[in-house]
């Protein structure tokens, strides 16, 4: 729901611009936020009229000045350090040491990058994983590169001083051994981890020369994650096509979990390492996307199953609330094993699982209190062509009673982006919201689930609702909304 400042007509010219000129997408259930950041951005520029803006917006004549407050005002600043432990887990344990053993004996070159990088976090821990995993990194050029779209996001990264709620959930030794603390609130990035990485401004649905590809025209490592599902269909693409030609033969992305259903089939194969799914480039762009399956590396052997039945090989639960990054905690990890001197075989292909086996599986084990298991079925359904918004909601439902907020508010909206019509996802973000206070989103999705629910039968059954019909619930919703 909008707030009625900006005309229907002119807000829907807005929309179609920001999705041609940047990317991203504002169906119509989020009019209201597309409209809240055109008012942010005009107040930020002292604008008295916001029309006056949004006009500039739908014409093309927006000053830098002008675009750079309304990227600002659209775009999500929200990270922290080692954001999904999983994915870095894989990275060190597997990735890179797979990726050093490749290149020891030639280039010693180990090129990644962070796109979407936001104020800098998940680069700088890409630095650290790099520290870990590649042994002399000294005598490796890595070259660590962070891009975003946000100016002010990218002046924060440069500046790498960082208060206590990019450290959460991250473990001691990480701010131990890889950060000084200035005071008690914030903590800077050593100099050696910020001398491995550089930022650069760039729109992702910008041509690849406004990156300066010669400078790095093959990449072994991309990480971008929660920015696929903000773009338009048609820029989705583009972008999973841009990254298969960025990356090298044996390069691979890591994603969100989230974002599992947004890959292109035939652009890359998928790979389960641990709990973090993996895209492993496929050979001319054209391959079957089948799943994979690496354990984490082993000092002995590796174990591998088929994906529908996998075990956990970590079991790594996040204390919601704020943890102090310097608290007392177990000693630190030992070193990374150092890379195999040759590489390690490549991962059996798997049959590819059926969607609905998968979810079958997840469900079953979360049944049996095995969460952290059934999380990499959850997005290997959603990695499949025909992924299904239930997939998304198991997987935030986990999330949520593992404390994850932040993971179950992505696996909620990628429900959304799968099906806007799934109702117990609004139900659910409403009630994250309420918790966080931001009362306006939260009768959004109150409001727009109501919308969804009154336009049912009344003896409908609504989906992953155990039978609850929609009469009921929306009754319960609206004694929400206005009890």
């Amino acid at each position: 729901m909008t707030s009625g400042v900006l005309e229907r007509t002119l807000l829907a010219g807005v929309r179609a611009a920001v999705a041609s000129q940047v990317g991203l997408s504002f169906p119509e259930e989020r009019a209201g936020d597309l409209e809240r950041g055109v008012l942010a951005a005009a107040t930020s520029l002292s604008l008295g009229d916001p029309g006056l803006l949004a006009r500039r917006i739908v014409d093309g004549s927006l000053s830098p000045a002008d675009r750079r407050a309304v990227v600002e005002a659209l775009t999500v600043s929200e990270t922290y350090f080692r954001r999904e432990p999983a994915a870095f887990d894989a990275l060190e344990q597997v990735i890179l040491p797979r990726l050093v053993a490749a290149r020891a004996g030639t280039t010693r070159e180990l090129r990644l990058w962070s796109a979407g990088c936001c104020t800098g976090e998940e680069a700088y821990s890409l630095a650290v994983s790099c520290l870990r995993a590649v042994p002399e990194p000294g005598s490796w050029r890595i070259d660590i590169l962070g891009t975003d779209i946000n100016e002010r996001s990218l002046e924060r990264a440069r500046n790498a001083v960082y208060g206590r709620w990019s450290f959460r959930g991250t473990p001691a030794w990480f701010t131990e051994r890889h950060c000084r603390r200035i005071d008690e609130r914030s903590w800077a990035v050593l100099p050696r981890e910020r001398g491995m990485v550089r930022f650069e401004s760039s729109n992702l649905v910008e041509p690849p020369s406004a990156l300066g590809a010669g400078r790095h025209p093959k990449t072994d490592v991309i990480f971008c994650r929660n920015v696929i599902m903000y773009l338009t269909p048609d820029h989705q693409r583009a972008v999973l096509e841009r990254f298969h030609a960025e990356l090298a033969d044996d390069g691979v992305l890591v994603m969100s979990p989230a974002e599992g259903g947004l890959v292109v089939r035939g652009l890359f194969a998928v790979e389960v390492i641990g709990g973090a799914l993996i895209y492993r480039k496929a050979a001319g762009g054209s391959a079957p996307a089948h799943h994979r399956l690496s354990e984490p590396h082993r000092l002995v052997e590796h174990h591998r199953h088929p994906a529908h039945h996998r075990l956990a090989t970590h079991h790594r639960h996040h204390v919601p609330g704020m943890d102090d990054p310097l608290a007392p905690s177990a000693p630190n990890p030992a070193p990374v094993p150092a890379a195999p001197a040759a590489p390690n075989p490549a991962p059996v292909p798997a049959a590819p699982a059926a969607p609905a086996d998968l979810l079958a599986d997840a469900r079953a084990l979360a049944d049996q209190g095995r969460l952290e298991d059934a999380i990499p079925l959850c997005q290997a359904a959603l990695a499949t062509p025909a992924p299904s918004a239930s997939a998304a909601y198991l997987l935030a439902t986990i999330h949520g009673d593992l404390g994850r907020t932040d993971d179950q508010a992505e696996a909620l909206r990628a429900a959304l982006s799968i099906d806007p019509s799934f109702v117990l996802a609004h139900q659910a973000l409403a009630d994250i919201a309420r918790r966080a206070g931001r009362d306006a989103e939260r009768r959004r999705h109150l409001e727009r689930a109501l919308a969804i629910l009154r336009s049912m039968s009344r003896d409908e059954p609504v989906a992953e609702s155990d039978g609850l019909t929609a009469g009921r619930l929306s009754e319960t919703i609206a004694r929400m909304l206005h009890g």
